[in-house]
């Protein structure tokens, strides 16, 4: 059998997979490649992450580029986060063929402004409409540079977007993304594909769990918005303990939960670490006040955990919501709580849980609808 032939420009290294962005790329580099796609991977590194040699257990061949951050990027009348990553190295790799390219995030599209890739099979994975997204961070943000940076990016992307009629095809991760982008290039193949995931199937255990379990990337405003929501005003209300695991916890949480004894920080805990706690968790505690994009942890809960609560937010753009248990107040947190503490998570629950969840939330599913973009 012939194999088919891909490059995946990622806007980060995808391993370790530790934070939502990344963890949707990683699994879907490993799912393509179970579905028997030949990969050829280019990565930008920043930020102090590091080139894996796990990433070569999937790829043909991993290729990194310098990111060029700083003020010269900025000052561009492309988006940042688009100029930042151009690269003419990588340009050059990718002109070598003629094999589709599959661009994670509009971040990694920079290379349709170069004529010469007017006629190949350019894929956009759209994590997020992300002129929205940065006009809802501008909105939250306190921090006046920050916020300044936001709004400037939410213009330029707005703008950007003309420049994606180059791109054949759409992958939106959310049904709300996949009504924007449907409606906005009505001429293009738009298909949706949720966020991939470690599970390829439900593996959520019997019985009960001794804790209530938040995870995210504590260093993100949303979500230090939601853990603190949970620190003052669920925690102090119960006795049940709760864990809030993450990537880099931010000083503001890390003070308040010093004044909840019933409120455990794990900080930066390893991949394994963290698939542990969803499984051994009672409940998952899902809450965002930013309801754009698709959040991936909804869906890695629901496969490997066992009780979910959360509120609407996290609810927008899937159809999983009666998978999950709704809560948008303090008190009807702490009422779902209180019902599910001495609850066993029984097999009638995980039978529950494979019929309500729909194919199309499987790695599986995603990889073939994507592979159907390749031709």
């Amino acid at each position: 059998m012939i194999r088919k032939h891909l490059h995946i420009i990622a806007f980060d290294i995808p391993y370790p997979a530790d934070y939502g962005g990344v963890i949707d790329v990683f699994y879907q580099i490993r799912a393509l490649y179970r579905a028997g796609i030949s990969i050829h991977l280019h990565c930008f590194q920043y930020g102090g992450r590091m080139p894996h040699r796990e990433l070569e257990k999937y790829c043909v061949s991993v290729r990194y580029y310098r990111r060029r951050v700083g003020l010269f990027s900025f000052m561009s009348k492309n988006p940042y986060i688009i100029q930042s990553r151009r690269s003419k190295k990588l340009e050059k790799s990718l002109l070598r063929n003629h094999f589709p390219i599959l661009c994670e995030g509009i971040h990694s599209c920079g290379i349709v402004l170069n004529p010469k890739f007017t006629k190949r099979n350019i894929i956009l994975r759209a994590a997020n409409v992300e002129h929205d997204y940065y006009a809802s961070l501008a909105e939250k943000e306190s921090n006046p540079f920050k916020r300044f940076y936001y709004k400037s990016e939410a213009k330029k992307l707005n703008s950007w977007e003309k420049n994606l009629p180059f791109v054949r095809s759409v992958v939106a991760i959310s049904d709300n993304d996949f009504e924007y982008f449907s409606k906005t290039f009505p001429n293009k193949i738009v298909i949706r594909a949720y966020g991939f995931n470690a599970l390829d199937d439900i593996e959520s255990m019997e019985g009960k769990g001794k804790f209530a379990l938040f995870h995210a990337n504590l260093s993100v405003a949303e979500n230090i918005e939601a853990a603190v929501f949970l620190i003052e005003k669920v925690a102090p209300w119960t006795d049940y303990p709760f864990v809030i695991a993450g990537k880099s916890p931010s000083k503001e949480i890390m003070e308040k939960a010093d004044s909840q004894k019933n409120v455990k920080i794990i900080a930066n805990p390893s991949e394994f670490k963290m698939q542990n706690l969803i499984r051994e968790a009672h409940i998952q505690l899902m809450l965002t006040f930013q309801s754009t994009g698709f959040k991936l942890k909804l869906i890695t809960s629901l496969f490997a955990g066992r009780f979910v609560i959360a509120n609407d937010g996290m609810m927008q753009g899937n159809g999983l919501k009666k998978c999950i248990l709704c809560a948008n107040t303090p008190e009807e947190f702490m009422s779902m709580i209180h019902m599910l503490k001495d609850k066993a998570f029984d097999s009638s629950e995980i039978q529950r849980r494979k019929t309500c969840i729909s194919e199309d939330y499987f790695n599986q599913k995603k990889a073939k609808d994507i592979i159907n973009l390749l031709k």
